[in-house]
């Protein structure tokens, strides 16, 4: 059996990023394949190499050795979740939950999995016990604000970003929930109070890539960050507006060239007249609903 110390100083270095490292320690120890917790931290170091068949293999290893344990469990749907296999990591989840119902990181997991799946109230209620569970610990808080900022209660999301900063002020994912709050929820300086808020995270963690980049996109000039379909949606819309409205403007020039006695004998044509009004009036109508998408459009994707 492999001695604790050798799988404390394997789980030490999963912890820093060293999974590598990780495995490598417990391959070289005798008797792994008979130690459930060796074999957990063999399977999360597997994960983190992206080797995801062996680490499931792993992880079933430890369910195997020790069906009552909720880790192994818990161990196998995250595998599930990087794979993209909800359904069946919503079930490991649901097992480790049936053996620990007041497991933190069950019911975490859980929540990440049905927000994956776009289930906000299941998710939420997950979410809820965690906080309930251990309501001075960000975890609970920050998860309940991820699902209120997907489900567009961003009003909310921000009581929850606050509620994690009160309990760890220097936590860089609590800043950076507020500030993506603060940014979406429409509120009158929402998108200023929002940018000074991610910026204040990256300070606080210079190497976090996911922080930069969006700060980036947000730097960025609105117009490169237009999308192709409201491009083209502007430009037909444009196109049309601008084509029938010149048709319109030519038919009015034509009919103030012609002689002015040849216009009234027209004019006194009552179905005549009828067909030229029509005419004018639905193309004019026309032409300027389709500049009103356009400019619609252009207002929406240029709006912060």
């Amino acid at each position: 059996m492999p001695d604790e110390s050798v799988v404390e100083r394997a789980e030490m270095l999963l912890r820093v990023g060293r999974p590598a490292e990780a495995r490598q320690l417990l391959a070289s120890t005798p008797d792994l394949a008979s130690n459930a917790a060796a074999m957990l931290v063999l399977a999360d170091s597997l994960r983190g190499l992206g080797q995801h068949e062996d680490a499931l293999a792993a992880a079933d290893s430890v369910i195997a050795l020790a069906p009552q344990w909720e880790e192994g469990y818990l161990s196998r749907a995250a595998i599930l979740i990087d794979r993209r296999q909800y359904m069946e990591a919503l079930d490991a989840c649901g097992v480790a939950l049936q053996l620990a119902p007041d497991s933190i990181r069950a019911h975490g997991t859980c929540a990440g999995i049905l927000l994956d799946l776009d289930k906000f109230d299941e998710a939420m209620w997950h979410a809820n016990r965690v906080v309930s569970l251990a309501p001075n610990h960000e975890f609970g808080w920050l998860l309940q604000g991820e699902i209120l900022l997907r489900s567009e209660r961003s009003v909310e999301a921000i009581t929850s970003a606050n509620a994690a900063l009160s309990i760890q002020p220097n936590s860089t994912d609590a800043k950076f929930l507020l500030g993506l709050a603060h940014y979406t929820s429409n509120q009158p300086g929402g998108a200023t109070t929002g940018r000074e808020h991610m910026i204040d995270a990256l300070r606080q963690d210079p190497t976090s890539q996911h922080i930069a980049d969006f700060l980036k996109r947000m730097a960025m000039p609105r117009r490169l960050q237009f999308p192709v379909w409201a491009a083209v949606l502007v430009a037909l819309a444009g196109g049309a507006g601008f084509l029938l409205l010149a048709w319109a403007g030519a038919c009015v020039h034509r009919w103030f060239s012609t002689p002015k006695d040849i216009r009234q004998l027209v004019w006194a044509d009552q179905g005549a007249r009828r067909r030229i009004i029509a005419g004018l009036g639905v193309s004019a109508l026309v032409g300027i609903f389709f500049f009103a998408v356009m400019i619609a459009v252009i207002v929406e994707q240029l709006g912060t």
